[in-house]
């Protein structure tokens, strides 16, 4: 893979880089939850199946977007997420991307 950075945006503000590397986002990154709690076990899971073999990158995509994760984003799929949360896409959130 050329080139990795992982964003959490869950339409609270600016997406923000959280890791440049799989190997970060194991290590640096935690996953809470107001309602279910600590997910980071669960997030390092799909992780752990991908660099395993066991899971397509694809399929490692869809499970991380689930903790509003993104991998690589572009400025459309940011767009396209945000449509969960807007009606119209909030430009002004995504200008540093």
């Amino acid at each position: 893979m050329k080139e990795f950075k992982a964003y959490f945006w869950n339409g609270f503000g600016s997406p923000d880089l959280i890791a440049t590397s799989i190997t970060g986002l194991l290590k640096d990154v935690k996953i809470s939850d107001n309602y279910t709690g600590d997910a980071t076990n669960d997030m390092k899971y799909e992780i752990k199946r991908y660099k395993s073999g066991r899971q397509s990158y694809s399929d490692m995509l869809d499970a991380l977007s689930y903790y509003n994760i993104y991998i690589n984003p572009t400025y459309k799929t940011f767009c396209e997420v945000s449509k969960k949360w807007f009606t119209e896409t909030p430009t002004h959130l995504l200008t540093a991307l």
